[in-house]
């Protein structure tokens, strides 16, 4: 059985989609970034252009919600979130993310 979890939304445009699935086997995170938004909004009203995807087998759950939190502090910080809207190619918004969110590793 997987264990999903609402949607987490960040004040400045970022959304965190998270699950719990039986047939991971260890813990995943993928990004997005939407030129023009994704279709939903902010509670500000501002359009949600950048997404997370987590997904962490059962084992690291307590490591997965920590996670979560670290993401949802590091997108408060304009300049992340400036340089994730910017950045030119794929390795480089790895190494942002690397860099920029304690407990991601690459």
């Amino acid at each position: 059985m997987h264990k999903v979890f609402a949607p987490t939304t960040t004040p400045n445009c970022a959304l965190i989609f998270h699950v719990i699935g039986r047939k991971a086997t260890k813990m995943q995170i993928f990004f997005g970034r939407f030129k023009k938004g994704i279709g939903y909004y902010t509670p500000s009203g501002r359009p949600i252009d950048l997404v997370f995807l987590i997904i962490a087998p059962p084992s690291q759950e307590n490591e997965f919600k920590k996670l979560v939190e670290q993401i949802e502090a590091a997108m408060l910080g304009e300049s992340l979130r400036s340089n994730l809207r910017t950045v030119k190619n794929k390795d480089k918004a790895v190494k942002i993310i690397v860099h920029s969110i304690p407990g991601i590793e690459k």
